[in-house]
């Protein structure tokens, strides 16, 4: 996995400033190009 999908994830958890122990799962969906 390139760490460059990983940065929108890491931007949503900062804007909700959710802790990140209630997050059990993400989903990472991508196209086929």
């Amino acid at each position: 996995m390139r760490l460059n999908a990983l940065e929108p994830v890491e931007k949503v958890l900062q804007d909700d400033k959710d802790d990140k122990g209630n997050i059990h799962e993400i989903i990472l969906i991508s196209g086929s190009t």
